[in-house]
């Protein structure tokens, strides 16, 4: 390496493996009607955001599905208004209710309040890689039963938020 310089490139597999994935998980959600699924078609990132959960500040709350380079997939509460206290100050609220909320969703969760960064997480994950597993129907059915399942549990913490 004579000009000490790495790049990384997308590999087009990849890109159509995510697209086909979450265009994939987007149609099971959209079958679900009390789902409120964020309709964006897939871009080929490893994300992608499902629903916004605030419907006053639709940035605060937002589902998301994403892979991680861990080899994970994960379906996520992501808390992110813009002020980093504000974000912790939701997120420790949210986590007083965290007995209730896992019960909604069925399993224990992973919370992040990530006090170095300005966002917070509420995390489910499981093993999945998406050049292996874009095609695995299992795969597809977990995510869209925790993303329907976040739904249900947090939801109505944003919406009593609102109305008082």
């Amino acid at each position: 390496m004579t000009e000490q310089r790495l790049t990384f490139v997308r590999t087009d597999d990849r890109e159509k493996a995510y697209i086909g994935f979450f265009a994939k998980l987007n149609t099971r959600l959209s079958k679900v009607l009390s789902f409120p699924l964020r309709k964006v078609s897939p871009q080929g990132q490893s994300w992608m955001v499902l629903a916004s959960l605030d419907k006053l500040r639709p940035d605060l709350a937002i589902l998301y599905a994403s892979f991680t380079r861990r080899k994970k997939l994960r379906i996520e509460l992501y808390l992110d208004g813009g002020d980093k206290d504000a974000n912790k100050q939701r997120f420790d609220e949210l986590l007083m209710h965290k007995t209730e909320i896992e019960n909604v969703v069925g399993e224990p969760l992973q919370w992040d309040r990530i006090d170095n960064r300005r966002a917070c997480r509420v995390a489910s994950y499981t093993k999945a890689q998406i050049l292996r597993d874009a095609d695995d129907q299992a795969l597809l059915e977990w995510a869209a039963k925790r993303a329907v399942r976040f739904n249900l549990a947090f939801e109505p913490e944003f919406s009593n938020k609102t109305k008082q």
